[in-house]
């Protein structure tokens, strides 16, 4: 049975734009994108503000994979595109999350990997609200009840500004 899961992508370091191409080409491996935001550039978030600016996106994959294989699979991905060990808030040359997994709820915490979906600060990031938004307007946060219009109206989304190239 497929699901269709929202996933964010971001990068930093490196030709970010490259690192973001890649990305989706290997994730449409993983199923069907359905559906990819357009590209926005913007100030690191809870880090350090003097790191590069990222280029972000959210793409909706419809995928036959469960949640748990989608993220190994995507942290394969990030590795093959450079991502080695990180702590919290330090630059990347990719980052992909898993935002959404159909309706689920996921909380898994193993010793070598975490997965808790819905992606539990999406709703305090404008980075991911303002292209989750624009392909998908109508989409409702599946535990909190309430349409992610309604949220992004709390942040500030003046720094997520569409990148051309």
């Amino acid at each position: 049975m497929s699901v269709v899961a929202y996933l964010g992508l971001g990068a930093n370091l490196g030709d970010r734009d490259a690192n973001l191409r890649r990305a989706r080409e290997e994730i449409a491996k993983l199923g069907r994108i359905i559906k990819p935001s357009s590209i926005y550039e913007t100030e690191p978030w809870g880090a350090d503000p003097s790191q590069p600016k990222y280029l972000n996106q959210v793409i909706a994959l419809e995928t036959e994979l469960n949640a748990v294989q989608l993220l190994l699979t995507l942290q394969e991905i990030e590795k093959e595109i450079g991502r080695g060990p990180h702590k919290s808030g330090d630059p990347r040359p990719i980052d992909i999350d898993i935002l959404l997994y159909g309706d689920s709820e996921v909380a898994t915490l193993t010793a070598d990997w975490s997965l808790f979906v819905p992606h539990p600060r999406m709703n305090e990031r404008a980075f991911v609200l303002v292209p989750l938004l624009e392909i998908a307007p109508n989409l409702e946060h599946p535990t909190l009840g309430v349409r992610f219009r309604e949220l992004i109206t709390e942040l500030d989304t003046k720094g997520i500004k569409p990148w051309y190239g």
